[in-house]
């Protein structure tokens, strides 16, 4: 990356970038299968769990991406009863899943994310989650050690659009007040997180440990860009014109 990037506001992806389930997504279907009577292995669970949620993400992109609360749910409950079926009551189980998704213990922060916010906090970067998740994320990024470090936190289900829908990336400039070309995308999804943005003239960042293709390993590498001055604070390039 030869230019610095000037920005007045970073918005990172939730799931993959800065939290990941914990158990696994895998672990926690097979385990609430268990209780509710179903006996498939927790690598087959996982499989079928895969392949339906690719399913239901093909389903968002033919219908141009529009999503809202009632989507989530109905989205939630078909991955559920899908990876689970013949389950006798699968309301209950979806319920439960449901239930514990929505709880901060049931995610762990990747490592750099506390240090990468408070960095960006210093620095008086503006900062966001910006998530194809539905409301849940508040309650998860409230109880979690970024509380205090998160401007904005952006859902699909509430803007009405999944990423990569440039609807999704515009609104990002609306509670900004940022031009697109001023507000960072992270994340670790070549397409929704980098490519996405990039339609508007929004520089994004993708963030992969196994990609040869990711400007960063992970956060602590993120961080390290902001330090080498390869991502800069806008005000921080106003200020050395004005003096220039």
């Amino acid at each position: 990356m030869s230019k610095p990037i000037s920005v007045g506001a970073v918005f990172l992806d939730a799931v993959g970038t800065v939290l990941d389930p914990c158990p696994t997504v895998r672990r926690a279907y097979w385990e609430a299968g268990k209780r509710h009577g179903h006996d498939a292995s927790e690598l087959e669970i996982g499989q079928r769990f895969n392949r339906v949620f690719r399913e239901q993400e093909s389903q968002d992109r033919n219908k141009g991406l529009r999503t809202d609360e009632q989507r989530e749910e109905q989205r939630w409950r078909g991955i559920v009863s899908a990876t689970l079926p013949g389950i006798p009551d699968p309301d209950a189980c979806y319920r439960e899943l449901h239930d514990h998704f929505a709880r901060a213990d049931s995610w762990r922060l990747l490592p750099g994310a506390v240090e990468l916010f408070a960095l960006l906090d210093e620095m008086g970067i503006v900062s966001g989650i910006a998530s194809n998740f539905d409301s849940r994320l508040h309650g998860i990024i409230q109880n979690s050690q970024l509380k205090h470090h998160v401007r904005h936190v952006v859902v699909s289900s509430e803007i009405g659009w999944r990423k990569p829908a440039r609807e999704f990336f515009l609104h990002l400039c609306e509670i900004t007040g940022l031009p697109a070309q001023n507000i960072l995308m992270v994340g670790d999804d070549q397409e929704n997180d980098v490519n996405g943005p990039r339609v508007i003239g929004m520089p994004s960042i993708l963030v992969a440990t196994r990609s040869p293709t990711g400007n960063a390993t992970d956060l602590a590498g993120l961080a390290e860009m902001i330090r080498r001055d390869q991502i800069v604070p806008l005000r921080q390039l106003q200020s050395s014109r004005a003096n220039s």
